[in-house]
């Protein structure tokens, strides 16, 4: 690690940059966390208010710091501490990120993406009969994000229509959280769904989801947020089982497709799994 004497020789930006980078180092490190807060605080302290955008900014910066010195008055049990310091290290990472003008992409998922992740075999994957077919959705983060909702409601498989975003780009493994693995999927063109009975489609123009009638197995498509669901699948999908759509409320008439397939598993699966 670099020393304090060090760190106080750098200029501004290169040291907020070297502080960040230390952070992410010491928010990893939970069991030990709470003995190492007097040199953390420090380290923090050679911020001062010329090096920040605004008094105010510093103002809160120090704020921070002086909660993280506060913490060991807290009461509770040993790892509770360590969360707390977590947090903490976490908002103040956060501030000085967003002090140099970082995009939110360039941070997402830090702390997750390094944490060991654990494995699945496939016997042990509990799954219900149901898959989803994705319909040229472009956003790598979108995919991944469907993969994580995949995961947490067993879906059994994850068609990819030609035209979908790979969920081995590196920004679906980012917000699929290591499900991506976990997930069987392939690369599936419209043909594959032509013999497929329990077939049905989320579209606006459809049947609520609170009264539509899920099947106990099948697929259902998804599409883009740009495009929505081929009409050729569309038209597909009404002589099976139909239009599935969400009722909204508000002037805005559309959902992220990450947030609607998340509504829409939850109350798919809630028929399927037995209370």
């Amino acid at each position: 690690m670099i020393t304090l004497q060090k760190l106080l020789s750098l200029p501004p930006g290169t040291r907020i940059r070297k502080l960040i980078q230390l952070i992410d180092r010491w928010e990893q490190t939970l069991d030990t966390l709470p003995d190492q807060v007097p040199t953390i605080v420090q380290y923090l302290s050679t911020i001062s208010s010329g090096d920040l955008s605004s008094l105010e900014r510093f103002e809160n910066y120090r704020s921070a710091i002086q909660e993280l010195r506060n913490l060991p008055a807290v009461s509770g049990q040993p790892d509770q501490l360590s969360l707390l310091y977590r947090r903490l290290l976490h908002r103040i990472r956060f501030f000085l990120q967003e002090e140099i003008g970082a995009e939110p992409a360039e941070w997402d998922f830090r702390y997750q993406r390094d944490l060991p992740m654990r494995r699945f075999e496939p016997t042990q994957r509990k799954v219900l009969p149901i898959r989803l077919y994705l319909d040229e959705i472009r956003s790598p983060y979108n995919v991944g994000s469907i993969f994580r909702t995949a995961s947490c409601f067993t879906v059994e498989r994850i068609l990819l229509a030609p035209g979908t975003a790979s969920p081995t780009h590196p920004r679906a493994r980012r917000s699929a959280m290591g499900t991506i693995e976990m997930v069987p999927w392939e690369v599936a063109s419209y043909e594959t769904l032509e013999g497929i009975e329990n077939l049905f489609a989320m579209e606006t123009g459809g049947t609520s989801l609170e009264v539509f009638s899920f099947p106990s197995e099948g697929i259902c498509i998804i599409g883009s947020e740009e495009l929505g669901v081929h009409p050729r699948l569309l038209s597909l999908a009404k002589k099976r089982r139909g239009i599935v759509s969400i009722p909204l409320y508000g002037p805005k008439t559309s959902l992220n497709v990450a947030v609607a397939v998340g509504i829409l598993m939850q109350h798919w699966a809630q028929k399927l799994v037995p209370h």
